[in-house]
Parts: structure tokens; C-alpha cells; sequence
């Protein structure tokens, strides 16, 4: 009768045991697939933030970027023309594309409006 009541105790105590480690290997799953998702949900938001201060920094900075861009063309197109007349000419005749070009590279149709 003891034989059998220690069978018992013990096949109880090993199904606990057991229960016990599934449930934590369960939680533990449940766990880091919650930190899975929110570590992309934070990284998400990361990136977006990101991305919108490089779009701010970008909008910022591009009017002076593209001011700075037409002035050194400009000057580098006067330097040219000092050179002959015939020199300026030809920049004169092609001015116009050159500044297209530019406000096609900027997005605009013409450096000239501000």
C-alpha cells in the first residue's frame, strides 16, 4: 500500500514539475513575441521620426542650398565671359538651359522666382 501511495506522491510531484516547465516556456514564448512587436512598433516610430527630421533639415536647407548652387554658376559663367566676347556669347545662348537644367536637378521650373 505504501509502494502505491509514493507512486502517487511521485508521479504528482513529476506531472507538476512538468506543468510547471511548459507553462514557463509558454510565458517565456508569449513574452518575446510581445517584445518582438513592440521593438518593431518602436522601431517603426523611430523611423518615421527620423525621416521626418531629415525632411525638415531637407526643407530647410535646400532653398540656400540651391541659392548657393545658381550663385556659383552665375559667377563661374561670368568668369567665363571676361575671357572673350565670343566666350560670352555662347554662355549668353545657353544661360537659359543651364538654369533649366538646374531647376529640373531642384524641382523647379525657374531658379529665378522666390
Amino acid at each position: 500500500m505504501s509502494e502505491i501511495i509514493i507512486a502517487i506522491v511521485i508521479s504528482s510531484l513529476f506531472s507538476s514539475i512538468l506543468t510547471g516547465l511548459l507553462m514557463l516556456l509558454a510565458v517565456q514564448k508569449w513574452k518575446k513575441q510581445k517584445l518582438d512587436h513592440e521593438l518593431e512598433n518602436v522601431a517603426n516610430l523611430v523611423g518615421e521620426k527620423v525621416k521626418q527630421g531629415v525632411m525638415e533639415a531637407v526643407d530647410e536647407k535646400l532653398p540656400l542650398f540651391q541659392e548657393k548652387v545658381k550663385t556659383g554658376m552665375i559667377q563661374g559663367l561670368m568668369e567665363v565671359t571676361s575671357i572673350s566676347p565670343d566666350v560670352k556669347n555662347a554662355v549668353e545662348l545657353i544661360r537659359g538651359s543651364i538654369e533649366e537644367s538646374l531647376g529640373l536637378v531642384f524641382g523647379k521650373n525657374n531658379l529665378n522666382q522666390k
